[in-house]
């Protein structure tokens, strides 16, 4: 029978897959069944839609679309796979899967993480079976023991001996709780792992809640993940209807209940004490320690802590036996690592590895290596807390000792890539400015400490840098790793100290230079224009063009004036606002707009700037910029409009002064003299309205010098503009000069009669 498995992890559905999923529901699938699974891991291929046939290997379809679901149902009826041949995935990608070794996440991806059915069926709840009939509590450490399986929440504390310490202390209440208040950048394991296999985490927390003798287990997990905390809400109840959660388990007499603590997703609770305190109902804070939690956490019981990946490995340890686990890795560093591979990488995604591979099997061999073939800069392992390690050292192994001497840390398991257009004095300004933000201030130097920093980086970043700040950000930084509470204070420093250990030469370039050597700071970046570049026009046709068009447009009695839905929906390339900036006339028509009006065209339209760079540049919100460039477009035109209908009137005046000894013969010299007095006049006025504009130039620093090397190269209409107007004028504007001057005669005529009385 054909399965057809849509994959529904929090990346898939933002991908589209759950419309993927609507569209093949509304498709004749020839009795197929449809169903879903969690994330498989190769994020950057998602929507991701498997094909399983009779136990036959998997046909993978990526970057599927609800447009793709009629091909599905065709390869579904047929069974012809060249309906599909598009969408299958490539021989490269299937590398991104093929090199790692999975064991925390072996079901992700695979089973529905809504069915336990599906579970059981991929071998769940074994371990928890076996545990329960043939091994003490003891035996249970011992085995974990022997794995070597270290906590995967960043510190790598053994997890055996935390087990035996929270079983060896006096109490007969004790609770086991998960960890899953993933709050690192970047870091989105734990949410995978329990979003596609809750089961599982269900399982190994069993395991572990046996082990030290709890019977409440709680999972603290952050309320930004819904879809995380829906399946798990979903995977408790079916486990407890099915007897694995509740009292005595399986038919023995081991009890465990487990409830889930929705966090607000602070960071500092990612330290074990601030979490306890947070589960409690209070304010997420660390506690001084000791006493540590094995002997008082949660209300002050003996609790044990670990992370969610931890407990995903528990259950293959038991099955397989804890010297299969210790056979992955290195000597200090058992098994295998999951890293949420993130940054300017090709393949982005969860990666499980054993311990002992380098970074750059990760990055190049599985990764793919850097977007557009850039050069590989550096690599933030462990999130805001861990360490920017540099190009030189890719070949660095992964785990704890080897990490550590470059100054950055296993952490969680995040691990962003970055390269050569990265700035990294900035990539420390990011980390900090996220870790100043999270501090629960509790303690000065992080809370103090931290802000101190940042505004030293962000000085820097801003071309204000001074001598001696790198050598005073060394100083906080020691300085808040000596004095800080927890392990969050006392790691915040890490990002800017081995940015300036192996980037320093970007800090000096900062600060002596005012330069960016990534170009990323927009404060020390320097905008100009390539005269040279610049498109030439034929003046004529232009003005001829515009004219023609904006009278046309007047007399069809089109709007005025653009309502605001109606702006943003002009073309950022407008062709006649770009016309206006080879032309003398852009100085003229632009002098009628306020100053950050004649910034923003400026900006966007010489130098070709985005409306996100503009809003950067000028420290406002980019709706605002967007709002003030369309609203100066419209103006322009507006103005447009206005001169278009002067050179009709000066052309209606001229007809009707020829003819207008004809129209009114009775008209006396003096009263002929003062009409043309008067016409003359308002020409002159228009005239003068020119050449005012004209003298209105952009008194902005940062958008003068480009706008006058751009008027310099362009010729000067001025002194030709009635004669340019003339002969501009079309068989369109002669028809249209005679029906004005049919207006402006019988306005003279009436002037005429007023004055006869008079």
């Amino acid at each position: 029978m054909m399965k057809i498995v849509v994959g529904e992890g929090s990346c898939g559905i933002a991908a589209g897959a759950e419309k993927v999923r609507q569209a093949l529901l509304k498709e004749d699938l020839n009795g197929a069944m449809l169903t879903i699974a969690g994330c498989i891991g190769m994020c950057y291929l998602e929507p991701i839609v498997d094909i399983y046939e009779d136990g036959k290997d998997v046909k993978r379809l990526v970057r599927v679309t609800e447009n793709d679901a009629k091909k599905i149902a065709e390869y579904a009826k047929t069974g012809d796979e060249n309906a599909i041949a598009p969408l299958l995935v490539s021989d490269e990608d299937k590398e991104f899967l093929n090199k790692q070794t999975r064991i925390a996440l072996r079901r992700c991806g695979i089973i529905n993480p809504d069915e336990i059915e599906d579970f059981i069926q991929a071998d769940g709840y074994t371990a928890i079976k076996k545990v329960l009939n043939e091994m003490t509590p003891e035996d249970v450490i011992e085995v974990i023991k022997t794995s070597g399986l270290a906590g995967r929440g960043g510190a790598g504390f053994p997890t055996w001996f935390k087990w035996n310490a929270a079983r060896q202390s006096d109490g007969e209440e004790k609770y086991l709780i998960c960890n899953a208040d993933e709050g690192d950048p970047g870091a989105f394991m734990d949410r995978a792992v329990i979003e596609s296999d809750p089961h599982t985490l269900i399982e190994g927390m069993l395991i572990g809640a046996y082990a030290i003798g709890a019977k409440n287990a709680v999972v603290y997990v952050r309320a930004e993940y819904p879809l995380a905390i829906k399946r798990l809400e979903r995977a408790i109840e079916q486990a407890t209807e099915a007897g694995y959660l509740g009292d005595n388990i399986l038919g023995t007499d081991f009890s465990c209940k487990m409830t889930i603590k929705a966090g607000a997703g602070a960071f500092v609770c990612g330290e074990e004490t601030a979490l306890i305190e947070s589960l409690e109902g209070h304010r997420g804070m660390p506690r001084l320690k000791p006493p540590f939690p094995a002997q008082s956490g949660y209300w002050r019981k003996p609790s044990n802590i670990n992370n969610v990946e931890t407990f995903a490995n528990v259950s293959w340890i038991i099955n397989n036996g804890g010297e299969a686990f210790a056979s992955m890795g290195t000597e200090g560093s058992k098994g295998t690592k999951v890293f949420a591979v993130t940054g300017k990488v090709k393949r982005s995604g969860l990666v499980e590895i054993p311990m002992g591979k380098t970074l750059r099997d990760v990055i190049f061999d599985i990764g793919g290596g850097m977007k557009g073939d850039k050069a590989f800069k550096a690599v933030q392992m462990g999130g805001p807390s861990g360490g920017c390690i540099p190009a030189e050292l890719i070949d660095t192994v992964i785990d704890y000792k080897a990490l550590g001497a470059t100054g950055a840390i296993m952490g969680s398991g995040g691990m962003v890539v970055m390269d050569e257009g990265t700035c990294m004095v900035g990539m420390a300004k990011f980390f900090l400015d996220f870790t100043a933000k999270e501090s629960c201030g509790k303690c000065i130097h992080c809370r103090i400490g931290t802000k101190r920093m940042l505004e030293i980086l962000t000085r820097i970043t801003n071309g204000e840098g001074q001598d001696g700040d790198v050598e005073l950000l060394e100083e906080l930084c020691y300085g808040i790793k000596d004095g800080a509470l927890c392990g969050l204070g006392q790691t915040a420093p890490n990002p800017v100290l081995t940015t300036i250990k192996y980037f320093r030469n970007e800090y000096e370039a900062h600060i002596n230079e005012k330069k960016c050597p990534a170009g990323e700071c927009s404060s020390l970046i320097e905008y100009s224009i390539d005269k040279d570049k610049l498109p030439t026009r034929n003046e004529s046709s232009w003005l001829y063009s515009v004219t023609k068009n904006e009278t046309i447009n007047y007399l069809n009695k089109k709007k005025n004036h653009i309502e605001l839905e109606e702006i943003y929906e002009i073309e950022d390339n407008n062709n006649e606002i770009n016309e206006l900036i080879n032309k003398d006339s852009y100085n003229r028509l632009i002098g009628k707009l306020n100053e950050n009006e004649k910034e923003i065209i400026s900006l966007k339209i010489l130098s070709n700037l985005s409306f996100k760079e503009i809003a950067k540049l000028l420290n406002k919100p980019t709706g605002t910029i967007k709002w003030i460039y369309y609203k100066s477009i419209n103006t322009l035109k507006l103005l447009l409009s206005n001169l278009a209908m002067f050179i009709i009137s000066f052309i209606s005046s001229c007809f009707a002064m020829k003819n207008r000894k004809k129209l009114s013969p009775k008209l006396n010299v003096d009263e002929s003299n003062q009409t043309k007095e008067e016409i003359k006049d308002e020409i002159t006025e228009d005239k003068e309205l020119l050449q005012d504009n004209k003298k209105s130039t952009i008194t902005n620093d940062k958008s003068s010098q480009m706008q006058e090397s751009v008027i310099e190269e362009v010729p000067n209409i001025s002194n030709n503009y009635l004669s340019i107007s003339l002969i501009g004028v079309s068989t369109i504007f002669f028809i249209l000069t005679i029906i004005f001057s049919i207006i402006f005669t019988k306005h003279q005529l009436k002037r005429r009669k007023k004055l006869s009385k008079k």
